[in-house]
């Protein structure tokens, strides 16, 4: 489950406890608190049908965290060939 939340920018809370569990609450609600969205869309001239890894850093900021998708798949654009 780490690698999988690892690989598209997620989370998980493993918590053992009820106390382990409040403090998996509090710190997912100061994530969903605290949270932007950066959107990307790749125009037809990247669609290659490759792999495209993603390196997302803030330039300015060194009191943040980042998670974000580790790539994302460009598929080639379909042709009427294609049907």
């Amino acid at each position: 489950m780490e690698q999988l939340s690892g690989q598209t920018g997620g989370a998980v809370y493993l918590p053992k406890t009820v106390h382990e569990l409040d403090l998996a609450f509090d710190q997912i609600a100061a994530d969903l608190a605290q949270q932007y969205v950066l959107s990307y869309y790749p125009g037809n001239d990247n669609r290659d049908g490759r792999v495209h890894l993603i390196d997302l850093r803030i330039k300015s900021r060194n009191d943040v965290r980042v998670r974000s998708r580790k790539g994302y798949y460009a598929p080639r654009p379909t042709t009427a060939a294609d049907w």
